[in-house]
This record gives C-alpha cells, sequence and structure tokens, in this order.
C-alpha cells in the first residue's frame, strides 16, 4: 500500500514533533531539580534507614574524637590563663575585674570556653549512662555547632584583637609586641579548620559549616577592627582561603 505521511510532516520534522507532543512537561524549576542531583556527590547523603544506621555507627568515634579536642581546649586556653595571677597583683592598673576592662573580657572569654569546653565533655561522657543522650540527640550536628562557635570565637580569645574592640591601644595595659597579632590568629585558625576537618569525623554535608564561619568571622573582624598592618589582609585571606579548599576537598575525598 502506499505510505502515507503523518498529519504533522514526514522525515525528521514528523518525528520531533512526535517526541515534543509525547514529552513529559518539565516544569520552571526543572533546573534546580538537575543541579541538585549533579552536586549530589558532595553531599554523600542516604535514604532514612541508612542514614540512620550510619549515624549510629559514626557517633562513637565522633564522641571519642571531640573528647581528646575538648582536652587539647582546655590545655591551650588554660595556658594563656597564665598571666592572670601577674595582672591582679600589678602595682600599675591591676585587673579589677570591671566591665570596662578589656582584661576583664580576655579572661572571661577563656574561663566560659574552658568551662564550655568541660559542659562538652561531660556531656560525652555521661552518654554511658543516659539513655536519652544516646538515642535522642544528633551529636554530630551537636559537634558541629560547637565547632563553629569555637572558630567564629578565637578573634576574642586574642589579647590584641580584645583590647582593639574597647578603642585601647594593646601594649598600654599589656606591654609586648603584638604585631603579629593577625598571623597568630590565621595560625590558630588553620590548626582548628585542619583538625576538625582531619581528626573529627563529621560528614561533608556539615563539614562546609567550619570553612564558612571561619572566613565570615575573619572578614568580619577585619572589617570592624581591622589589623596590626593595613595591608595584612593581602597574605592572610588568601592562606585561609587555600587551607579551607584543601580541607573541604580532602575531607570530601576521605569520605567518598
Amino acid at each position: 500500500p502506499p505510505h502515507t505521511p503523518p498529519p504533522g510532516g514526514c522525515g525528521a520534522v514528523a518525528r520531533r514533533q512526535a517526541m515534543a507532543s509525547t514529552a513529559p512537561f518539565k516544569p520552571r524549576g526543572a533546573w534546580l531539580e538537575r543541579a541538585r542531583r549533579s552536586l549530589s556527590a558532595l553531599e554523600l547523603r542516604f535514604g532514612e534507614e541508612q542514614e540512620r544506621l550510619f549515624k549510629a555507627d559514626a557517633v562513637e568515634s565522633i564522641c571519642k574524637c571531640w573528647l581528646v579536642v575538648c582536652a587539647c581546649l582546655v590545655i591551650l586556653w588554660s595556658l594563656a590563663l597564665r598571666s592572670l595571677p601577674l595582672e591582679m597583683r600589678r602595682q600599675h592598673q591591676p585587673l579589677r575585674w570591671s566591665v570596662d576592662d578589656p582584661r576583664t573580657w580576655y579572661y572571661g572569654v577563656h574561663l566560659f570556653h574552658i568551662a564550655l569546653a568541660f559542659v562538652m565533655a561531660g556531656l560525652i561522657l555521661a552518654r554511658k549512662w543516659s539513655r536519652t543522650l544516646r538515642s535522642n540527640w544528633d551529636w554530630e550536628l551537636l559537634v558541629t555547632i560547637y565547632g563553629a562557635f569555637v572558630l567564629a570565637c578565637l578573634h576574642l580569645l586574642s589579647w590584641w584583637y580584645m583590647a582593639s574592640l574597647f578603642g585601647v591601644q594593646p601594649k598600654e595595659l599589656r606591654p609586648g609586641r603584638w604585631d603579629a597579632a593577625e598571623h597568630v590568629v590565621g595560625s590558630e585558625s588553620m590548626i582548628a579548620l585542619w583538625a576538625l576537618a582531619t581528626f573529627v569525623p563529621v560528614r561533608f554535608c556539615r563539614l562546609w559549616v567550619f570553612p564558612l564561619v571561619l572566613l565570615l568571622s575573619y572578614a568580619m573582624f577585619r572589617i570592624w577592627v581591622g589589623g596590626p598592618h593595613e595591608s595584612t589582609w593581602i597574605l592572610q585571606l588568601p592562606k585561609l582561603i587555600l587551607v579551607c579548599i584543601f580541607a573541604l576537598y580532602g575531607a570530601w575525598r576521605h569520605e567518598w
């Protein structure tokens, strides 16, 4: 029998029209779904049941590693308090724990962080006897929040930044060389980020909070307070960005 072409035409044009008529409707936000699927390899999230089993298996490692981190933080911050007795016994402008004295806030922030580390360690140890702490608490999320809080407060643990927040020259109350304060805080930030990204087994889907908080904290204090030298950020900021990139990529690769 003679060939009858389709009503829409013949050849490639007819095929395209037929495919267009039978293709599913794609909403305007379909590109967001495609982007989410293409980036899903970076998250490595699981289904509900696999997610629960994975978190139950990883929580023990997270808690053990965070106990070590809390012990290191207590030791380091306790060493910063070694000058407290000298400040209280000095003849000229002794420490009186007044609100307008930046030394009060400097030592107060250290004492607060030491107490918070003890509370965190106590909660981790109490998991052995409390069923609620073992089953109902998201310890990975709790560790992520606490780690981000520590990274955000690193500048407040520096005497130069604390004195500058009060508009006081650091050398007026505590003689010494504070020109390298920005480099010291930057080194502490890099070490803290490296420890959180490599030692504590927090997944990449939450680990990205650490470098984000670190960069935002540095930018905020740099804009708000400044630094000992105006041009230091030209060297400091690229180093922080590179460390954040390497830490994120290394953590993602090991998790994959």
